[in-house]
């Protein structure tokens, strides 16, 4: 699909401009900006911006035996609960290579003089392999290629599937032929990994979902507790007024936080801890960050639906179960109401509910024999 935008800056003296996009992983393309300044003789500069199909993941380094282990790039690849996918046809590595550097950022053009496996999880040692996080679920992906072979390996299922979506569309376009194949990372099963790693990368969204429920509970609150503010305020001016001339209402509002806080054995009370929780409190102190949050609300809930949602059903394909629509769509309204409405869904939907649609079905129990 295609777009076009017009920005132009409020400030007619602005000499930068910022502007922020949410992309989705699975959906690559150009961003082209053409900047035309207010000045004579007019021009046009044009920058290109790629976005490629896994573009929210960032590059690790290598782990290597001098990599610390500690610190916000160290990855224990071994306890991942890791899938993959491979890929292998006639290619050549620079093939591999290009593919690689047109699917996920920050990966040179040229392909690297040396290999640089670092024979991790069993890769060979005429291998090509780059690390990866990804900047919204903390997933992680490692990526390995040789001539006539490509492994993507991850406990995200859905960056899996985007691979081998990417990866068959670009075989094809060049007309090479390829096998790709779900396969399973350690002594498990495929089935078995599968789930894991989907139930482990929904744990990973899960403060993120918490996080959007508490946004959605705040935000309905911040006007109601502004009035009940405005009106104690209004209230504590009125007492204070009928009070010796003096007494301000400032200094009768903290002198009366004193004597109820020097009755409790504690320091003085702020005034608004006479009629307010200190959670309400705080939601007063942050109006301004919830309310500007919550602008964004209902599209960061649409993102994180079709994220959980298209884990589900990545995960049936790539396990080979089926993803009743049923079931999707129930899926689906859950994380919605939960969102939308936390406080009316909080006691029906939760994150308990919410992983139950992940977990492997239960086996059939043996029926007993029938008496003859």
């Amino acid at each position: 699909s295609k777009m076009l935008c017009v920005v132009r800056p409020s400030d007619p003296t602005a000499t930068r401009l910022q502007v922020q996009f949410r992309p989705r992983e699975g959906h690559g393309g150009t961003i082209r900006a053409y900047i035309t300044p207010k000045v004579a003789p007019r021009s046009c500069q044009v920058k290109t911006f790629v976005v490629h199909a896994l573009c929210l993941h960032q590059r690790l380094p290598p782990p290597n035996a001098t990599t610390p282990q500690s610190g916000p790039d160290y990855v224990n690849w071994e306890k991942l609960p890791l899938v993959g996918v491979k890929m292998t046809g006639t290619f050549t590595v620079a093939d591999a290579h290009h593919w690689i550097h047109s699917i996920v950022p920050n990966i040179p053009e040229a392909l690297p003089g040396a290999p640089t496996s670092t024979k991790l999880l069993g890769t060979k040692e005429d291998a090509y392999s780059y690390y990866f996080r990804n900047a919204f679920s903390g997933t992680h992906l490692m990526v390995t290629y040789r001539k006539g072979e490509v492994i993507f390996m991850s406990e995200n299922i859905t960056t899996l599937s985007i691979a081998k979506e990417f990866m068959t569309a670009e075989a094809t376009k060049r007309k090479i032929g390829i096998r790709l194949s779900n396969i399973p990372v350690g002594a498990g099963s495929l089935q078995a990994g599968g789930h894991d790693a989907s139930v482990h990368t929904l744990k990973r969204l899960l403060p993120l979902i918490g996080g959007l429920r508490r946004l959605s509970s705040q935000s309905k609150l911040v006007d109601a507790l502004k009035e009940i503010d405005a009106q104690e305020s209004a209230a504590a001016e009125l007492e204070a007024s009928n009070k010796p001339s003096s007494t301000t209402t400032s200094s009768y509002s903290a002198a009366k936080g004193g004597v109820i806080g020097a009755a409790n054995n504690r320091g003085p009370l702020n005034p608004q801890e006479l009629y307010l929780p200190p959670e309400h409190i705080a939601i007063l102190k942050n109006a301004s960050r919830i309310q500007l949050a919550s602008t964004f609300l209902p599209k960061s809930i649409e993102y994180v639906v079709e994220v959980v949602t298209r884990l589900f059903i990545d995960r049936a394909s790539f396990i080979g179960e089926p993803a009743p629509t049923s079931v999707v769509q129930a899926l689906e309204k859950s994380l919605k109401d939960m969102l939308s409405h936390p406080e009316g869904a909080g006691g029906q939907y939760d994150d308990k509910s919410i992983q139950a649609f992940f977990q492997p079905p239960k086996p059939a129990s043996p029926r007993s024999p029938t008496a003859p």
